[in-house]
């Protein structure tokens, strides 16, 4: 019998967060914080939102140290790496990107993400830091 792949999920947050400047990073299964300056840190999670063991989307709030959630967004993956075309006549329509939790198995569901698709989730969350951050709210 295959062993769940315990690593899955910081394995992900990892290929992400290459593409963002935090100064320390935490990854405890499906969570990860990274801390952005003194007072602030980002809180990233894989999320289901209809299906249990179905992770389509990923889950960012901002955190401020002594204030606490300033904000949060879901940002569903299908948003942002878009329908993929797969090699399968069951999605001749195409196919929305989604982790898949079944028994012992974690994987993505009939599609790897490319670099470019990682590269756009950082992206992503960079711009909803960023929007933050010029704001002021880091003092």
């Amino acid at each position: 019998m295959m062993k769940k792949n315990k690593r899955f999920f910081e394995t992900e947050f990892q290929r992400i967060i290459v593409y963002i400047a935090f100064q320390e990073v935490l990854i405890i299964g499906r969570i990860c914080y990274g801390r952005l300056n003194k007072n602030m840190c980002l809180k990233m999670e894989f999320v289901t939102q209809e299906i249990a063991g179905k992770y389509s989307a990923l889950k960012a709030s901002l955190l401020h140290f002594r204030r606490g959630m300033v904000d949060c967004i879901i940002l569903e993956f299908v948003d942002i790496m878009g329908i993929k075309q797969i090699d399968n006549s069951g999605f001749k329509n195409g196919f929305q990107p989604y982790i898949w939790e079944y028994e012992n198995i974690i994987e993505w569901f009939f599609y790897q993400p490319s670099e470019e698709d990682y590269q756009s989730l950082a992206n992503a969350i960079n711009s909803y830091m960023h929007m933050f951050m010029e704001k002021g709210v880091h003092t």
